[in-house]
């Protein structure tokens, strides 16, 4: 994974939900990155790594129930095994401008796995469906009022 084309990298914060005590744990400091898989067209992997090595690595599915917190900085989100067994993952930005930038990249990710079109072919007026764009992205938004 780490000879992937990097579409953002941040640092974060990591954590994974403990079933037993109800809480997130934290994993430590990491390199948040979304990356894309080479010649798979639209394939994205959500990846976390250390000084020690690569931690995660989770393709970006519509599967994996993500969740954002714009008051925490941060996304959550599920991943499924091989072996069936489900886990939470967490990662807390530092910075506002961190946050936006990975999400915003996470849902044009997400969008273009779901769809298999690029997301620079697509009307600006579709965009304006994708809720986590019309909030990032209010100059667009009304760009988009004005010509329609």
């Amino acid at each position: 994974m780490s000879s992937l084309p990097v579409l953002v990298a941040h640092e974060a914060e990591l954590y994974l939900w403990d079933m037993e005590n109800e809480e997130f744990l934290n994993q430590g400091i990491v390199t948040a990155k979304i990356v894309q898989q080479k010649g798979s067209g639209f394939e994205y992997w959500l990846t976390a790594s250390s000084d020690n090595g690569q931690l995660l690595a989770h393709k970006i599915t519509q599967d994996m129930n993500q969740r954002w917190s714009n008051k925490m900085l941060t996304l959550t989100w599920n991943h499924l095994g091989d072996n069936g067994s489900q886990r939470s993952w967490l990662f807390r930005f530092g910075e506002q401008v961190a946050y936006d930038t990975f999400l915003r990249t996470f849902m044009q990710s997400l969008w273009e796995a779901l769809h298999q079109a690029s997301w620079t072919n697509i009307k600006v007026c579709k965009m304006l469906y994708t809720p986590r764009f019309r909030s990032s992205n209010p100059s667009s938004a009304r760009r988009a009022k004005l010509h329609s």
